[in-house]
């Protein structure tokens, strides 16, 4: 996942200001560049900002370049955006001694670079400048802030628990700050007018522990997709390491969970992060029952105050759900493949339904519809299938796969209703011809029906089991599970 650094737009008129240089030159060393190689990030970012202006600028005084500045975990990216003549520019093919300077730089840094035509947008030249292995970026990474409970000292004062309120949203975002830093992947958590836009909207609800001084020191929120949704997430669930081992986070979700009953949902889902045990435990504690287990869903640059297993991979993450008083009666067909784990995840949940084998049948006939969503903060790729027809399934299936994993997309998801008959044979076939693997069972996702979720690691996968701490025997059956059928 690319971590956004800062974007600078500069005129024609200043490239080989060496303010600009230096600038771009700290930020590498930030980011965690090698010493020896932080001459050359500044003599490169000289270099094509005076190519650029001369070979695609030359007609427009007023031209700019502008520079984003990104990192990810092994690289750290420089991105030329302009809107100059098209074409102008070729960095594959120099037109003098300087150009050839360019790309000497950029063979000497170890780099890879790429540039494209965007059309009417202009072009862009990247160039990502390996990171040495393990780089750490500590001043970037891991804001001054940011501790461990190891590392700070326990707050001695009371604490009490109540719903957010709009004029606390400035709080919430501080107290967010000194958990992650400007490391949580939700954009908008940082903006208060956001915050409360979202819950007025029926989106967010907010559970927050206060302190003697009413400053938020912890939070829990129930999270939709929709105002009308019958089911809720709790997540952002994050604690001041000052306020730790006073079972915050349980007593915060215990009221969700009493609040989502109360305005009549039908149940609380949420996903727990396995390379350590302490959400798990806090789910089961609360009457929570696993419901699956998604490899590679978290990207592995994602900061965690709690030191984990897997660290430096993508994270897995086991779903739990919490079914609520509510309850709506549903018959399901179960795909034979996967009958009896969700049969058995059913009665540990407690949920009455009509369970039945779904017959043996083939695809519909014709031609799919499908639909596809990229997830770029967190690398994902989701689809929706409203026909899975048989001229084109499998190809417009790949087709998806391929675009997806070329965009830098690690794992696809996929969630299928358990009404349908139609259900059985999209999973039989995703399964055996397309990379798909179990991942588990949601009650009420799909506009009130369950449906079955299935997953695709689309990138090198190095999850283990022994990354994945299961904390139930329940929860060790249904990992077990999964890792065969990935195979």
């Amino acid at each position: 996942m690319c971590k956004f650094i800062t974007k600078i737009t500069v005129p024609r008129t200043l490239w080989g200001l060496k303010t600009l240089q230096g600038y771009i030159r700290e930020l590498a060393a930030i980011c965690g560049v090698a010493p020896e190689r932080l001459l050359h990030v500044e003599m490169l970012v000289e270099e094509l900002g005076v190519n650029i202006a001369r070979y695609s600028l030359r007609n427009d005084p007023e031209g700019q370049i502008e520079i984003t500045v990104l990192k990810e975990l092994s690289s750290f990216i420089l991105r030329f955006h302009y809107r100059g003549i098209p074409y102008g520019y070729d960095i594959d093919n120099p037109k003098d001694e300087l150009g050839r300077i360019s790309m000497d730089l950029i063979h000497g840094l170890s780099s890879a670079y790429s540039m494209h035509e965007d059309g009417k947008a202009g072009q862009t030249v990247e160039v990502k400048v390996a990171l040495p292995e393990n780089s750490l970026a500590p001043e970037l990474e891991r804001p001054g802030l940011l501790k461990t409970t190891e590392e700070v000292g326990l707050a001695t004062d009371e604490t009490y628990i109540r719903h957010i309120a709009d004029t606390d949203m400035k709080l919430l975002v501080q107290c967010l700050y000194s958990v992650f830093g400007y490391n949580y992947s939700a954009d908008y958590m940082y903006n208060p007018e956001a915050l409360v836009k979202r819950r007025a909207d029926g989106l967010y609800e907010g559970i927050v522990a206060v302190n003697s001084k009413e400053e938020v020191v912890g939070h829990v929120g129930l999270l939709k997709s929709k105002p009308d949704d019958c089911i809720c997430e709790c997540g952002q669930a994050f604690v001041m390491p000052q306020y730790g081992k006073r079972k915050l986070f349980t007593r915060l979700k215990q009221q969700l969970i009493d609040y989502a009953d109360e305005i009549g949902l039908m149940g609380v889902f949420s996903s727990a992060v396995t390379g350590h045990p302490f959400t798990q435990r806090g789910n089961l504690a609360l009457g929570c029952v696993e419901t699956g287990l998604e490899l590679g869903y978290i990207p592995a640059d994602v900061e965690s105050m709690i030191k984990r297993r897997g660290e430096g991979k993508r994270q897995p993450v086991m779903n739990f759900f919490k079914p609520t008083s509510h309850h709506r009666h549903q018959q399901l067909w179960l795909p034979a493949c996967h009958a009896d784990i969700i049969t058995e995840t059913y009665t540990r949940l407690g949920i009455e339904r009509d369970l039945r084998q779904a017959p043996e049948q083939g695809l519909e006939e014709g031609t799919s519809i499908i639909h596809s969503e990229v997830n770029n903060v967190w690398n994902q790729a989701h689809l929706s299938i409203g026909k899975a027809g048989t001229e084109d399934f499998v190809q417009r299936i790949e087709t998806i796969l391929m675009r997806s994993a070329s965009a830098g997309c690690a794992v696809c998801y996929v969630s299928l209703p358990l009404d349908r008959p139609e259900t059985a044979p999209i999973v039989d076939v995703l399964q055996q011809k397309c990379g798909f693997f179990y991942a588990g069972i949601m009650p009420y996702e799909l506009d009130g029906v369950d449906a079955i979720r299935l997953q695709c690691l689309l990138q090198q996968d190095a999850i283990t089991r022994d990354d994945v701490m299961a904390e139930s025997e329940w929860a060790q059956k249904l990992s077990d599970y999964i890792f065969e059928a990935r195979g």
